[in-house]
């Protein structure tokens, strides 16, 4: 079940916006790779979200008529409207202040809600400029 109890900005914080091409992403201690850079938007880090999605082993639909972005993995059902701020996981509207954007042709989300959607934690390591990811049956 989905946890109703999100921190009122449940992002990764970042004092600027940049696509430094320096920010390392890291699932379970794999890197991750992306065909577009992870970047920072409006102080929270966003990522590819196709790959983000099925890097934790999920599906992802696409409606590009409605602009919509489905993606399911065991119990979890996470749907995204490109642009709106109030993204759904298993039905549960989640308020973000950070929406799902197009950049270089590719839906990037924010990482904190992708991965916190599907049971995941991170760790955000100022200092490197790398974010760890933690599904729950890999912590450390």
């Amino acid at each position: 079940m989905f946890d109703n109890n999100f921190a009122p900005n449940p992002f990764l914080p970042y004092p600027n916006d940049s696509n430094d091409g320096g920010i390392g992403i890291f699932l379970n201690g794999k890197k991750l790779t992306f065909d577009v850079e992870p970047r920072i938007v409006n102080n929270r880090i966003v990522v590819p979200l196709r790959a983000i999605f099925e890097a934790f082993g999920a599906t992802v639909e696409f409606n590009y008529a409605e602009r919509t972005v489905t993606s399911k993995l065991e119990d979890k059902v996470v749907v995204l409207i490109i642009g709106d701020d109030s993204p759904s996981v298993n039905g549960q509207t989640v308020l973000i202040d950070q929406p799902a954007i197009i950049i270089n042709n590719r839906t990037l989300a924010p990482l904190r809600f992708v991965a916190e959607a599907f049971g995941g934690t991170v760790e955000w390591n100022s200092a490197t400029h790398v974010a760890e990811i933690h599904t729950n049956n890999n912590k450390p």
